[in-house]
């Protein structure tokens, strides 16, 4: 698996990666039309300082995103990090936030913030596992950050 940068010929695959983990997260409840920045990811993540990253398998598939987004005066979000399926739990997440984090730093953010759904448990182990610290939760989100160092 290698993480690189997202091209135009990612985008079929990097926005079905991202919808079906919607829809797994969501299920009935889920709606693709509420993402419409999705629709073109070269333009809504990779122009003005932002990033958008794929994981790509040996096969050429992509299996994974994340995008890092400039937020605000050295401080950068995560966004769109999301993993198919089948490749959860082989640190594909972990590896896409780890090169996020080197695109804030390179990008001189001295900080990054993320948050989720509070409910869900998987993501918050994630950022978490990562370093984030807790800023802020309610039953609808949690915030994190990271300090970079």
């Amino acid at each position: 698996m290698r993480i690189r940068e997202f091209t135009p010929a990612d985008q079929e695959a990097a926005e079905a990666v991202i919808q079906a983990g919607m829809r797994d997260r969501w299920g009935e409840d889920y709606d693709p039309t509420s993402n419409p920045d999705l629709h073109n990811i070269e333009a809504n993540y990779t122009a003005n300082g932002r990033t958008f990253l794929v994981a790509e398998v040996p096969d050429g598939s992509v299996v994974g995103t994340g995008a890092l987004v400039p937020e605000g005066r050295g401080v950068s979000r995560i966004l769109r990090i999301s993993v198919d399926r089948d490749w959860r739990r082989q640190g594909i997440a972990k590896s896409l936030v780890a090169e996020l984090l080197v695109a804030a730093r390179k990008a001189g953010s001295t900080s990054v913030v993320v948050s989720t759904d509070t409910p869900w448990l998987e993501a918050i182990a994630l950022y978490e596992a990562t370093g984030f610290l807790v800023t802020g939760a309610d039953g609808i989100d949690t915030h994190f950050a990271l300090e970079l160092g």
